[in-house]
Order: structure tokens, then sequence, then C-alpha cells
């Protein structure tokens, strides 16, 4: 059995200072904000995600995507492969003819030789992040599909969460989106494009970004999830679709109570 203490070794986290946090509640108010910042690209617009349909969503951001690479905007997709795995072929080649540069991460194709089922089922890229021209970012729980769409719209009304970001942290975002690029497609983007240009302050919040990377990204991620519940006085509000609490996270909650947070 894990204790509390094993999580709660000292390492310190960057903290980046000076930023903008908006929170936006389900597709209503997420996806209109997205394609904004999308048709505002002048240089970069990078998206990762785990779910991208050819729905009517799906094909709302494929036109926008399109239409800021035939601009001459780069811009670069990452879209997991299982997730995705019953889009439409026919928008991924839309957007490719356009000029936007893809990547599908790990793709299931069992009759290659070397693919392992168990290996490749676990490993999915769940990220959910959007950059623009490395100044504004995306980051939260929302998919590209019709299900998280406004039931005014004909969409499924799916609760989700994602904040809109703007200042330095930005550039966290940025780093790790290339990160995963340059990994697996193995070649530099357009060399006359920056990625990391200058960010003034947008803010005065602090944030701090951790990604999963490994053992040691999801450690990471314990570790930030602990610090705050252990530090809770007043409340603890947690929204997640998947919650299968290890014994860990359950101790904290419950000194989290005991300390008389609701």
């Amino acid at each position: 059995m894990q204790k509390l203490s094993t999580f709660l070794k000292p390492r310190p986290r960057a903290w980046i200072s000076g930023n903008k946090v908006q929170i936006l509640k389900d597709g209503f108010e997420i996806f209109p904000e997205m394609l904004k910042a999308i048709r505002e690209a002048e240089e970069t617009i990078h998206l990762e995600t785990y779910i991208f349909r050819s729905d009517r969503v799906g094909w709302r951001f494929a036109e926008a995507l399109s239409e800021k690479a035939r601009e001459g905007v780069s811009v670069q997709l990452i879209y997991d492969s299982l997730g995705s795995l019953t889009t439409d072929p026919a928008l991924f080649r839309f957007m490719e003819e356009a000029g936007v540069e893809l990547f599908e991460y790990h793709p299931i194709a069992p009759w290659k030789w070397g693919w392992n089922l168990k290996w490749n089922l676990k490993r999915r890229d769940h990220r959910k992040i959007l950059v623009v021209d490395g100044r504004c970012g995306f980051v939260g729980g929302i998919n590209i599909g019709e299900e998280y769409a406004d039931p005014a719209e004909g969409g499924g009304g799916w609760r989700d969460t994602h904040l809109k970001l703007e200042g330095p942290a930005v550039l966290k975002l940025q780093q790790i989106f290339l990160t995963t690029w340059f990994k697996n497609k193995k070649r530099r983007l357009k060399p006359d494009t920056t990625y990391y240009p200058e960010v003034s302050s947008s803010g005065r919040l602090g944030v701090s970004i951790v990604a999963s990377n490994g053992l040691r990204g999801r450690n990471q991620i314990k570790k930030a999830y602990l610090r705050a519940i252990l530090r809770a006085r007043k409340r603890v509000c947690i929204t997640n679709s998947y919650f299968v609490p290890p014994h860990w996270f359950l101790t904290a909650l419950k000194k989290a109570c005991r300390r008389g947070s609701r």
C-alpha cells in the first residue's frame, strides 16, 4: 500500500506568472472560442486531440483549419488513431490537400509487422490542446465532436470543461505539443516560423502545467492532485468522466473532510 508521503517528496514545480485564465463550459462556450482563435491565427496553429469526428462539428473545424493553411499559416494536427477510428478518411484528406500537416498517433494496424495489441491499446493520446501563434492556448477535456455541441444546435450536450490561457504559460502547452510532434514525426516544421515568441504578461495568475510523459509524468500529476487536496481548507470540487480513485487519493479526501473541507 502506497503512503501519501510517497508522492510528496520535495520537487519544485514551475509556476509561470502573468497569465489570464478563462473557464469555458461545454461545447456551447468552448467551440466558438476555439474557432475564433483559429480564424485569427497569423503564424501557427497546433491542435492535438483524442477524437476528431467527421460530423458537423468536425467538418467545421476541418474547414477552419484548412482555410488558414491555404492562407499560409503553419497548421499541424495530432489525432489519436483509436479515438478517431470511425472518422471518415475523407475529412483528413480534405485537410491534408489544403496544406494541414497531420500525424496519426499510434495507428491501429494489426496487419503490420511488430504491431502489439496490448501495448498499442494502452498507449493513447488523450490530450486536448490547441495553441495559436504561441500566445493563446486551450486545454481541457473536450474532443472535436457533435456529442459536445449544444442541444439547441442538434448536439448531444455532453458536459465538459476547457480552459483558455493567455500569457507566458501558453508556451508550455506549445512545448508539450512540439515534443510529441518532433518525437514521432522526427522532422522539423517550417524553419521560418517562430514557435516560441516573446509573450508578455496578460494577467495576474500563476499557472503550472503538468503533462504525462511516461511514469515520471504520471507521478507529477498525482502529486499535483494530492498537494491540492491536502492543502484544501474549505472545499474540494472534482469533475471527472472516470472516477476509479486509488487508496492514496481516497485517504487524502478523507483527511480533507476531517479538516472541515466539503
